[in-house]
């Protein structure tokens, strides 16, 4: 394995002692235009989900989070994890993230996901491969060295009328697949649809399914419903041989008119 891929996911959190974690502020972590830059909403919940799965020892099965205020640019972030209950097999736990005292995103989750893959009823269905979909670049006003230039994306397709898109996602340093990698890429469903991009986030919830050893994935994401301010939307998360890694949902705020 390369250099590159050797390197440290950059959603890990630096475990402190018994159930407290820091996540230093990273440009890697974060998205928006020059100036008004802050930490994805994926990522902190990636950050929360590694705390919690370091802790009970278990596999992430359900995480859900509720972003319950602004995460300001250059954010570090202090995050305790609590057992809130279950058993010593499947432990239920809730990891706070806070900056400077100030909670900014509460995760819950429940582990204990068994080993096995098991049986999906759901598939991609004929999408093209990575190398035969274009390439997505990332907006020109998004600011560079930020969280999308960690990924190369290929747009494998769009229905804007439905409120449809699949994109296939690799991570650039080659992290494999975990739990967190698929909570960072569960949160680019905003970005499928021109009225849904550049809202803000008031939930995400992920269910993992499969850590299916997978160099591109695949978010086949669909945009549920548009209000005048509020989106729901989720995205269902495949690998290269056509195995089903995830299914994440959430609820937005879109951007004020004009």
């Amino acid at each position: 394995m390369n250099e590159v891929a050797n390197r440290q996911p950059f959603w890990i959190p630096r475990a402190l002692g018994p159930a407290r974690y820091h996540l230093a502020a990273s440009e890697a972590a974060c998205i928006g235009i020059p100036g008004r830059r802050a930490p994805m909403g994926g990522v902190t919940t990636a950050a929360a989900i590694h705390a919690m799965e370091h802790h009970t020892g278990k596999s992430l099965i359900r995480a859900s989070s509720q972003f319950v205020d602004a995460a300001p640019t250059d954010t570090d972030f202090d995050i305790h994890v609590e057992i809130l209950g279950g058993s010593a097999r499947r432990p239920q736990a809730r990891a706070t993230l806070a900056h400077d005292g100030r909670a900014i995103a509460i995760v819950s989750g429940s582990l204990g996901a068994d080993e096995d893959i098991g049986r999906s009823f759901l598939a991609a269905g004929s999408v093209p491969r990575p190398s035969d979909c274009r390439p997505l670049a990332a907006p020109a006003r998004i600011a560079a060295g930020g969280l999308l230039e960690q990924f190369e994306r290929r747009l494998a397709s769009q229905e804007e009328e439905a409120g449809r898109q699949s994109v296939w996602f690799r991570s650039v340093e080659g992290h494999p697949t975990s739990a967190g990698l698929l909570a960072v890429i569960s949160d680019f469903v905003a970005g499928a649809h021109p009225d849904t991009r550049g809202s803000i986030g008031l939930d995400n919830s992920l269910r993992v399914v499969s850590r299916s050893p997978s160099s591109w994935i695949l978010a086949d994401i669909h945009i549920d419903h548009v209000g005048d301010r509020i989106f729901h939307g989720g995205m269902k998360l495949f690998s290269e041989a056509d195995q089903l890694l995830a299914i994440a949902s959430l609820s937005a705020v879109r951007p004020r008119p004009g």
